[in-house]
This record gives structure tokens, sequence and C-alpha cells, in this order.
């Protein structure tokens, strides 16, 4: 059985836990953390 949905699943996770959507991968440390800061969604084209 092939696990294709984890990165979905963290994904879900962290936007869940801050608020915001998670729009690209990979979701590094650093990436996590501007999320946190509020600079943006992660990944979004605007900021």
């Amino acid at each position: 059985m092939p696990i294709l949905n984890v990165a979905a699943s963290l994904a879900c996770a962290i936007a869940n836990a801050t608020g915001k959507p998670v729009a690209s991968l990979p979701m590094t440390p650093e990436r996590i953390a501007t999320l946190i800061a509020g600079e943006g969604a992660l990944g979004s084209v605007l900021g």
C-alpha cells in the first residue's frame, strides 16, 4: 500500500496549527518559522 498523502497531511497539520495555508514544498523549519512569524502564506506568490 503506497503512502501518497504524507505531505498533504503534514501541510494540513501545519495549516491547522498556524492558521495559515501551506502552498509549497519542502516544508523546512525555516519556512515554518517564517509562516509563524506572520510573513504571509508559505509558498504564496504575493508574500
